[in-house]
């Protein structure tokens, strides 16, 4: 699940989310790893940011990975 959102709305967003419990999560994503990066926040705003596909670097600004093209806006 990917979910991205404005930052005015990360809290709401991240609220939400939590309705998810852990053991749901885990059942749902047993690998540690897929779990971390299925549960990642990517701060859009920030000068880099780590994709949450394949955890390679986003400049600020970028709509797609430079390395897996994963679509941002």
């Amino acid at each position: 699940m990917w979910l991205a959102v404005a930052n005015q709305d990360i809290d709401g967003a991240a609220r939400a989310l939590q309705v998810w419990s852990d053991e749901e999560l885990h059942a749902s994503i047993p690998d540690a790893e897929v779990r971390r990066l299925a549960t990642s926040v990517v701060d859009l705003d920030a000068e880099t940011s780590t994709c949450p596909a394949c955890s390679g670097t986003v400049p600020r600004g970028a709509e797609r990975c430079p390395s897996c093209r994963l679509r941002f806006a």
